[in-house]
């Protein structure tokens, strides 16, 4: 599936979330593996790479138009796009009070000698 995306290259920031019955994000069918294939998603969260080229020093908005934009010419259930929020106290609220299990914050990316792109 990631393979279909419109890119030669593609280096995303984001998670793998199984699903209830209910369609509500469920950790623990993901973790006790049980989870079948058609309740998985990827939630992908930012574009940190596209075509060999580092967009990290793109601004924030920037990088998740251009995801966003990828994201939706593949058109695929199975790969999501997540957009920021500024006020993370009133998203905490939200997801409390629809009983998700939490979120999903990160800070700034930095670059390591074997190439890799890690989230500290």
């Amino acid at each position: 599936m990631l393979r279909e995306l419109p890119a030669k290259s593609v280096i995303l920031d984001g998670e793998i979330v199984a699903n209830d019955a209910a369609g509500m994000p469920d950790f623990w069918r993901l973790f006790l593996r049980t989870a079948k294939p058609a309740e998985l998603h990827v939630w992908a969260f930012d574009l940190l790479a596209l075509n060999r080229k580092d967009l990290r020093k793109w601004s924030l908005e920037a990088r998740q138009g251009r995801l966003q934009a990828l994201v939706s010419r593949l058109d695929s259930p199975v790969l999501l796009h997540s957009e920021a929020f500024d006020d993370g106290d009133a998203l905490l609220r939200v997801a409390e009070k629809h009983g998700l299990e939490g979120l999903v914050s990160a800070g700034p990316y930095i670059r390591v000698t074997n190439r890799r792109i890690l989230a500290p």
